[in-house]
């Protein structure tokens, strides 16, 4: 039955009880099937799917929002979220890269995107004048402090 649940949340052909039945020998009626798949399902608390990377990104963004969000960045989760959908797609497109844990795509994901936003930005003020580098300098430390403060708190 534990192949049975799986099966029905991750392929796209599912096996009917009539042909689990079948399989061993009519030893278990569907009722029967029926019952032990409800069983199963209630002791996991109807908790089968797994967390996809998806999932950790909004987790991760939403709860440290407030170390996200300051700066010169002003980056809202809403934001840091749609951003990361490319790179998240990407990754579990590529075999390897979906192999990993998806928490730690998420934070790739969440990492890269921090370090677009300040090329974005450096390149923006290096196009308004000399007083740029100034700030980019600064902008550096302060991107470096967001995202240590960030990994810190996930870690």
């Amino acid at each position: 039955m534990a192949l049975e649940i799986s099966i029905k949340l991750n392929e796209q052909m599912v096996l009917s009880l009539e042909d689990i039945s079948a399989l061993f020998e009519n030893r278990f009626s569907q009722a029967m099937l029926v019952n032990l798949e409800r069983h199963i399902l209630t002791l996991n608390n109807f908790r089968v799917n797994q967390a996809t990377p998806l999932d950790f990104v909004i987790n991760l963004v939403f709860l440290e929002r407030e170390k996200l969000a300051g700066g010169v960045y002003g980056l809202d989760a809403e934001q840091i979220v749609n951003e990361t959908l490319p790179l998240l797609h990407y990754a579990l497109s590529q075999y390897d890269l979906s192999r990993k844990k998806y928490s730690s795509i998420a934070v790739a994901a969440i990492c890269h995107f921090l370090q677009e936003a300040h090329d974005d930005l450096q390149a923006h003020q290096q196009q308004n004048g000399p007083d740029s580098e100034h700030f980019s300098l600064y902008d550096r430390c302060e991107m470096q402090q967001m995202r240590d403060a960030f990994l810190d708190a996930v870690f």
